[in-house]
């Protein structure tokens, strides 16, 4: 195993520390705006490890590209979805 995917694992794992943390010690509703950028930061950063490690493994041809393509796809996947869910958030509220 490369060290960037270890990497990646590591960045992962702390980041479900901090989900795990901010959704069990605090009321989102009564919260501050900066837990809620770390909520947000965190859900990030494990949407594109987990797009990035999901696109490398499960490669749709033999001849795609290397790490450094998933990556990019997969900021692009994860960027995608914390808009849609910021957006959806606060068009209902």
């Amino acid at each position: 195993m490369k060290w960037y995917v270890l990497v990646i694992f590591l960045i992962m794992g702390l980041s479900v520390a901090g989900l795990l943390t901010i959704s069990f010690n605090f009321n989102p509703y009564q919260s501050g705006i900066q837990v809620k950028y770390l909520f947000f930061a965190s859900l990030f950063m494990v949407l594109w490890g987990f797009s990035t490690l999901a696109l490398n493994r499960f490669k749709l041809k033999m001849d795609w590209p290397d790490f450094y393509k998933s990556f990019k796809i997969g900021l692009i996947i994860s960027l995608a979805g914390c808009l849609l869910i910021f957006i959806v958030r606060h068009v209902r509220y």
